[in-house]
């Protein structure tokens, strides 16, 4: 006989046949709520004792009072009734009273009817008034985000942030919350699309999420604006950084296991992102210390692992499913909001993984997280994510998933979709990639989605530094002058037929008619480039042990590194000094060089505007590892130049110098034709393969001018943010003060 367990957790689908069982798992895995049994009449939080409670609830009302009075004065001063008309949604919320119902059916029913009231959108969507942009589709439905894992705010919470700072309205102007989270949407989000844009609903967006989305517009609005007005701005967006990062430490500090919310971990990871790219002051400090305090949380919670995180999953039991009485639209309606549950949580710590990577191996530190402890499954097909309600959801999932992903009225999820087993984590796809044969399922997901894509890229990378970094720990071996890194021959063939299926897949979204607009992609070609180029070439800062505490500080390093300036030789090892044998493989990397160089010149303006920080430091590294040999090849020529004319042969001079030659006239045949148009650019463009001196000189002599305008001019066009002007800034100064006519001290 089977027995009756009467006690049912209200967080998760356990359920207990003794009561003490139940208090105790939702001590152990739902945190202390359980025992905090006071709980504020004005913000719901709970204490434990009735003295801190009151005296709490005291504080809360007072301060409840001055926003409520701020607000009110708000709404009078706006003209139109913009702010009036926007915040009815929040009044209506309000006023509603929480339903006590009698079965968790009634109680599912509610929650589900309370969606469906609040679905209409209470601003509508922004669409950017320049031609280079498009905000948000003005016919999107915006749904309320009322998820578990994106807890629902408190609207006379919510309130005072739709006025913090005080210039920021409900509006359609450039200042409204409306226009930017709109610019949010239209620049940032698709190059990490970890929040769920046709349900994020900013009238009742958590607090500190609004508020890092609208400092993340702020910087894009800024590119039509002149210096006093654009610093006002990004000022104003610094400050809404602040004031959330203030509020998710308190988060943290009060309860953090809050972190496994799904908004709360939205938030935080936008947070990282301004702190780390948006400036170089004290910002980066913090953002690395939110990034360390997530990842001890998210592991502490024991996140990244799906086994374990899905125990804290809503379900849906038997009493609920009768409930819906075969009500087919209602049943996909929560089927819908399930997937969403469990894909934001993926894409969120996705997204964390490769911040951690991105962050610290960029600055020649390990990563927190190694990809061996994060076991989730890949990310699903990207247009199931883009899906703007369950209607549509059900369509796609059909279409690219065929009958197993039937949706009917017994269907719960998670769905068997049959993937096959190498997409259950970044490691086993790795794996699999590295085979003589690898999986065509993980192939058809790689394809699908840009995520899934850059999580296996990001772990080739990994695998990669490490090799490295263990290699150079080992003593010298004079036998094996080029190995860079610790793989053997066998090893190196495994590595090198994953990157050929990453980079085929990763080249054909690029250029797709569909795709080539899309940053994310983007990204994952850039980073499938670099990791190719570093198996020839390894990190400068990886084999001089050099260690930087902010990524625009590495790039300004690796920077110098390239040119060989004093300051870098006195950090670097003096095995870099050394001068070594003939191009040392160049030749064999013209190739690659060339088609980055083409792919990072061809970005249109809006794509260069909307680029991800992260794409544009892989970007320069490429960049200046062209450089390092271009210069290597003017400064071959010129030894060989200089030697013919002191033995007087300067008439009949040859036509190729060798390997140098056709390395320097392929990357200036590719830097000319992405130059504008002009007769100086033509003129030097058909004297390459030139055989008389006076053409040969000039070539030699412009060639890096040519070049670092071309980087200047690329890094111009990313001014959102810091890394584009501090690498303008580098450059100019570098080239103010050098000349290509200095030796060289370090060689390829």
């Amino acid at each position: 006989m089977m027995s009756i367990r009467p006690f049912g957790c209200e967080e998760c689908s356990s359920t207990f046949t003794r009561s003490e069982n139940l208090e105790r798992h939702k001590r152990t895995r739902h945190g202390d709520a359980a025992r905090k049994s006071f709980q504020c009449p004005h913000c719901q939080a709970k204490f434990a004792r009735r003295d801190i409670c009151k005296r709490h609830a005291n504080r809360c009302q007072e301060k409840s009072l001055q926003q409520s009075a701020s607000y009110q004065s708000v709404t009078r001063a706006s003209s139109g009734g913009g702010i009036h008309s926007q915040s009815e949604p929040l009044q209506r919320a309000s006023s509603e009273s929480e339903p006590s119902p009698s079965s968790k059916a009634n109680d599912h029913n509610l929650r589900r009817k309370r969606r469906r009231r609040s679905s209409s959108p209470g601003i509508e969507a922004a669409v950017v008034g320049n031609g280079d942009a498009e905000g948000p589709d003005a016919d999107a439905s915006w749904h309320l985000y009322t998820t578990p894992h994106l807890s629902e705010p408190q609207p006379a919470r919510n309130s005072e942030a739709l006025v913090s700072p005080e210039s920021i309205s409900l509006g359609t102007s450039n200042n409204s919350v409306g226009f930017l989270v709109g610019l949010y949407f239209a620049y940032f989000h698709a190059s990490l699309p970890i929040i769920h844009k046709a349900t994020f609903e900013p009238t009742t967006a958590p607090r500190p999420l609004l508020n890092i989305m609208v400092a993340i517009g702020h910087l894009y609005s800024i590119k039509d604006f002149t210096d006093e007005p654009a610093a006002t701005t990004v000022e104003r967006s610094r400050r809404l950084w602040a004031q959330g990062v203030e509020e998710l430490e308190k988060i943290r500090s009060s309860e953090w296991r809050e972190l496994r919310k799904t908004w709360v971990m939205q938030a935080w990871l936008l947070h990282i992102v301004y702190g780390v790219y948006a400036d170089v002051s004290a910002q980066d400090g913090t953002a690395r210390r939110m990034l360390r305090h997530l990842v001890d949380a998210v592991r502490d919670l024991g996140l990244l692992n799906y086994a374990v995180a899905a125990t804290m999953f809503p379900r849906i039991d038997d009493e609920m499913m009768a409930s819906f009485n075969s009500s087919e639209l209602g049943w996909l309606e929560d089927t819908w909001r399930a997937y969403l549950h469990e894909e934001t949580l993926k894409l969120s710590l996705q997204a964390l993984m490769f911040l951690d990577h991105h962050v610290f191996s960029s600055c020649n530190m390990r990563p927190l997280l190694s990809p061996i402890e994060f076991v989730w499954e890949l990310p699903l097909h990207e247009e199931l994510w883009e899906a703007k309600d369950a209607l549509s959801w059900r369509i796609i999932l059909t279409d690219k998933y065929g009958e197993s992903a039937m949706v009917g009225t017994t269907l719960k999820w998670p769905i068997p979709l049959n993937r096959g087993s190498h997409t259950m984590s970044t490691s086993l796809a790795t794996q699999s990639l590295m085979s003589e044969s690898p999986c065509p399922q993980l192939i058809e997901t790689l394809f699908a989605s840009p995520m899934a894509t850059l999580a296996v890229l990001t772990n080739i990378e990994l695998l990669i530094k490490d090799f490295t970094r263990c290699y150079y720990q080992l003593p010298p071996n004079p036998s094996d002058p080029s190995a860079y890194h610790i793989l053997t021959q066998g090893q190196n063939q495994r590595i090198f037929a994953s990157l050929k299926v990453l980079i085929d897949i990763t080249s054909t979204q690029v250029v797709h008619e569909t795709h080539n607009e899309k940053p994310l992609w983007r990204a994952c070609d850039m980073t499938a480039r670099a990791i190719k180029l570093s198996l020839c070439r390894p990190d400068d800062l990886l084999i001089c042990g050099i260690v930087e505490s902010n990524v625009i500080a590495t790039l300004m390093t690796a920077t110098h590194l390239t040119l060989g300036s004093y300051v870098a030789a006195r950090r670097s090892t003096q095995s870099l000094l050394k001068k070594r044998s003939d191009d040392e493989g160049a030749l064999a990397i013209t190739e690659d060089l060339v088609s980055a160089l083409t792919s990072i010149m061809g970005a249109s303006p809006r794509l260069a505007y909307c680029e991800g920080p992260w794409t544009t430091a892989i970007s320069y590294r490429i960049l200046l590892l062209i450089w390092k040999v271009l210069r290597w090849a003017v400064g071959a020529i010129r030894e060989k130049l200089t030697a013919r004319i002191a033995n007087d042969d300067i008439i009949n001079l040859p036509r190729s110098f060798g390997s140098c030659s056709l390395v320097l006239n392929s990357l200036l045949e590719t830097i000319f034709n992405g130059e504008p148009e002009s007769t100086a650019a033509a003129s030097r463009q058909n004297s390459l393969w030139a055989t008389d001196l006076q053409s040969l000189t000039a070539i030699l002599d412009h060639s890096e001018a040519d070049l670092t305008n071309l980087i200047i001019r690329i890094c111009k066009s990313r001014p959102v943010w810091a890394i584009g002007s501090a690498m303008v800034s580098s450059i100019e100064n570098i080239t103010a003060t050098t000349s290509s006519n200095v030796p060289l001290n370090i060689y390829l």
